[in-house]
């Protein structure tokens, strides 16, 4: 009995060593753009990675999140002057899924913006038409805790 537990402790540990760790981009290239009030242009790279031309930092944490950009509370105000291009590649060797994206986002904008986030749900500033009644709407927001300028690469 004892030997089969041990094995499978030992097999349970395996398992957990080879689970895959969080994608990150291999190679990240963000600066500040030359681009300012004329549009921005996202577009995915091959092999899972992305690249923007002066993109708001708005637009970017709105990839890195399942949230709508307008939906992103708590920005400084600093981040309403400058956009970016960015040029990231990935590891996968294949398009990235959705999520994985996400995750590969994430951990750029945490690693050069110092970014710290958290979602949660607020309730939905509508107007409720009928008094006394409360429309219970909510939505998910994303709450900036953090966030530093980038240094330049």
């Amino acid at each position: 009995m004892r030997t089969v537990a041990l094995l499978l402790v030992c097999a349970s540990v395996a398992l957990h060593a080879q689970a895959p760790a969080t994608p990150m981009f291999t190679m990240v290239s963000i600066k500040q753009s030359a681009v300012r009030g004329v549009g921005s242009s996202t577009s995915p790279r091959p092999a899972g990675g992305i690249s923007t031309i002066g993109a708001p930092l708005k637009l970017l944490i709105g990839i890195a999140y399942p949230v709508h950009p307008d939906n992103i509370v708590g920005l400084p105000t600093w981040t309403r002057f400058f956009t970016y291009d960015l040029v990231a590649s990935s590891p996968l060797g294949r398009d990235a899924t959705p999520d994985e994206r996400r995750a590969m986002m994430r951990a750029m904008l945490e690693e050069r913006f110092k970014l710290i986030a958290h979602i949660e749900d607020r309730g939905q500033a509508t107007p409720n038409l009928l008094p006394m009644r409360p429309t219970g709407d909510t939505r998910r927001v994303l709450v900036i805790d953090h966030l530093e300028r980038p240094e330049e690469n």
